[in-house]
């Protein structure tokens, strides 16, 4: 493993004096997930009846779980149906809107680009995108593309100019989110009219147009048309991630669990407050604005996604050791009532998990859909929850099975 490790090594830095890490790497090629010890057994009857707890407390169509341990995939399963009225099954192959997960893979993207030295993280996003005009009240020459990605530019979580969508059928006070499509001309548009919540660089305040505009950015100095086609090519091609993509229209929606919201749920819809009555809604469509929530994928697709960032550095991944640092890295917290919830690195959250260490994670939601990730870089685990149900019980739920795997293999048991 050093071996493979040192000639990759070797291969990045004759890159990245050419240009392309990833290129490099492509070259070398890319040997793929290794496989790994089965989740099986009591543990993964024990996953069994979690879900199946929180599938008849959430009332929840469908969940789809994936476990990552060591080198490999160690579990994949889909639970429920994937629709209400044709009763047809989740399966592996069953898409899910994932959401602000799409975060990460911008970060993840910028640390790359800045590693390559195609941008650089702590100048002015003006550098790049010199046509951009923001409120008056910004201080555009201060924000950054570290700023953007560790939510720290005092962006409010979505701009003036956003539109939401009116869904007919829906019972009188149940107002879904869904936004309509968002372009570049709102993206600018909506800069130039959108005050700040926060002075540049004072605090962490999560926007969603923070980070479309660091997707926006980031395509831009890369030369791609869009953000999805800038993720497409140094992501999702090259670990083979083909059913993950951005929605722009129904093309896809076969294979895509049908949205559902309930009005039980604090966290997201409050209509009508105890029915848990789940109400169909459409899919969100996108424009060419994606890096804050675009991506729709499967438990197996980001198991391969939690891979390339637990192997960086290998010939198993093209994600690169200085890259996975340089997302991984903290550049501010999430202070509440004086205690540290988390840290944030490049669109990633960093937590401690008790006595078990740290762990990167970020939660995906929309009005239908909802999906969290979480991984352990020291402990080489990740869990990966999809749902087309509530908010709350994916991210629950994939926290109580990092748990217990923490806890099965400390014990050394399976």
């Amino acid at each position: 493993m050093k071996m493979l490790r040192k000639v990759f090594a070797i291969c990045c830095f004759a890159s990245l004096l050419g240009g392309c890490a990833v290129d490099a790497w492509r070259d070398a090629g890319f040997a793929g997930p290794r496989p790994a010890a089965a989740v099986t057994g009591d543990l993964e009857a024990w996953i069994d009846a979690r879900v199946a707890e929180k599938r008849m407390a959430y009332n929840s169509p469908s969940f789809t779980i994936a476990i990552v341990s060591g080198d490999g995939v160690a579990f994949e399963k889909a639970y429920g149906v994937k629709d209400l009225e044709t009763k047809a099954p989740a399966t592996l192959d069953t898409t899910y809107q994932i959401a602000s997960i799409t975060k990460t893979f911008v970060g993840v993207v910028a640390a790359e680009m800045a590693i390559e030295g195609a941008v650089d993280l702590d100048a002015p996003i003006t550098d790049y995108v010199p046509e951009i005009e923001f409120h008056p009240s910004a201080q555009s020459a201060d924000i950054t593309l570290r700023l953007l990605l560790s939510h720290q530019a005092g962006f409010f979580s979505n701009p003036v100019n956003r539109r939401n969508i009116r869904v007919p059928g829906l019972p009188d006070g149940f107002d879904p989110t869904i936004a309509e499509a968002y372009d570049i001309d709102d993206l600018l548009a909506g800069a130039k009219a959108s005050t700040n919540k926060h002075p540049v660089g004072e605090r962490y305040s999560y926007s969603n147009f923070g980070m479309h505009l660091a997707g926006y950015v980031l395509a831009r100095a890369d030369g791609a048309p869009t953000f999805a086609d800038l993720v497409q090519r140094r992501l999702l091609t090259p670990l083979a991630m083909t059913n993950t993509f951005v929605r722009t229209s129904d093309e896809r929606d076969a294979g895509m669990a049908t949205p559902y919201a309930y009005g039980d749920d604090l966290h997201h819809k409050v209509f009508p407050l105890g029915t848990r009555e789940y109400y169909k809604v459409p899919a969100w469509t996108f424009g060419e604005a994606t890096g804050g929530a675009g991506l729709s994928s499967t438990a197996p697709d980001l198991a391969k996604y939690i891979l390339g960032i637990l192997n960086a550095g290998d010939l198993s991944s093209p994600i690169t050791q200085q890259t996975a640092d340089l997302f991984m890295a903290p550049n501010t917290e999430f202070v509440m009532m004086d205690e540290v919830v988390f840290s944030i690195g490049l669109g990633w959250r960093i937590m401690a998990f008790g006595r078990y260490g740290t762990v990167y994670s970020h939660g995906g939601h929309n009005d239908g859909h909802h999906g969290f990730v979480v991984f352990s870089p020291e402990k080489r685990l990740a869990v990966i929850a999809l749902t087309n149900g509530a908010h709350t019980a994916n991210r629950t739920l994939a926290n109580e099975i990092m748990l217990k795997l923490m806890q099965s293999y400390e014990r050394g048991a399976r």
